[in-house]
């Protein structure tokens, strides 16, 4: 049987995200209307999505799916009415839309009245 040890494990997970990494930065992709967050955060939070166009392909379904994923990101850092539309440019260029709105932050003090 084999069998292989933890650190094994951890090594070939390093290999997959850093091949996960370039993929992300090879891909030709624009994010426009990004203003709270840095290009580099924002394409590695899309890395998977990424890796998957990179690999298989650019399609609408593909594209939406990181619009998704993108939207979900800003919803989860308090941007409640953020917008993502993406459009394909030239048959091979992902282009990431987003209007951001304002950040909702909420307080212990808001909570509690």
């Amino acid at each position: 049987m084999d069998v292989k040890r933890p650190e094994e494990h951890a090594r070939e997970r390093k290999v997959i995200e850093r091949q996960e990494t370039q993929k992300a930065r090879s891909t030709d992709l624009e994010i426009r209307g990004a203003t709270a967050f840095k290009e580099e955060e924002l394409r590695s939070v899309l890395k998977e999505e990424i890796a998957t166009i990179h690999d298989f392909g650019l399609t609408a379904a593909r594209a939406d799916d990181a619009a998704f994923f993108l939207e979900l990101f800003y919803r989860k850092h308090g941007y409640a009415k953020v917008d993502v539309h993406y459009s394909i440019e030239g048959g091979s260029r992902l282009v990431l839309n987003v209007t951001e709105g304002p950040q909702a932050i909420f307080g212990h003090d808001q909570f509690c009245r």
